[in-house]
């Protein structure tokens, strides 16, 4: 706080004091309106909630950020068992600085736990997200070593770019 101002009139004092009061409470009053404001805003937003328009936010952001999902979810399921409970999910997303609110992670959430269990399949939920997810999936072992392997070739930042020759079935050199 910055220093008071010293009065030598009481009753100025007094003004002074009632009118910091007021500010104060006028300005808590403000505060107040605008968190309701803010919160009737976010009721309106999960009231007309589209799935398809979030997917593409999310997807946006996603990208911006350079993560991939797989490694988001992987982190959030604790025990590898493909589920997520629904608090860890919706906070997961939430600290991922995502401009959505907790209203709205709810019904995202809604849509994932069919049973009412409290849990998310996360591979169903990424499935939804990235429908070509299924379609691109690599089905066996060497696929998936040459896709990680190009992945790590791709991630190196040397001034002269690390190569990689394939000598045979999963063998690189």
């Amino acid at each position: 706080k910055g220093a008071e101002p010293e009065f030598r009139n009481p009753r100025v004092k007094l003004l002074w004091d009632r009118w910091r009061n007021v500010w104060m409470m006028a300005w808590e009053r403000q505060r107040r309106l605008q968190d309701k404001l803010n919160y009737i805003d976010e009721l309106d937003r999960v009231r007309n909630f589209s799935w398809e328009e979030w997917r593409k936010r999310f997807l946006k952001f996603m990208n911006h950020k350079k993560s991939r999902l797989t490694d988001l979810f992987r982190k959030m399921d604790k025990n590898n068992d493909g589920l997520i409970p629904r608090e860890d999910f919706i906070n997961g997303i939430m600290n991922t600085k995502f401009d959505t609110s907790r209203l709205e992670m709810n019904a995202v959430a809604d849509l994932f736990d069919r049973h009412g269990e409290g849990l998310i399949d996360w591979k169903e939920f990424i499935a939804a997200l990235r429908p070509d997810w299924e379609e691109r999936k690599t089905y066996n072992d060497t696929d998936k070593i040459h896709d990680e392997v190009k992945r790590l070739v791709m991630l190196c930042t040397c001034r002269q770019k690390f190569r990689v020759f394939q000598v045979g079935e999963g063998k690189y050199r």
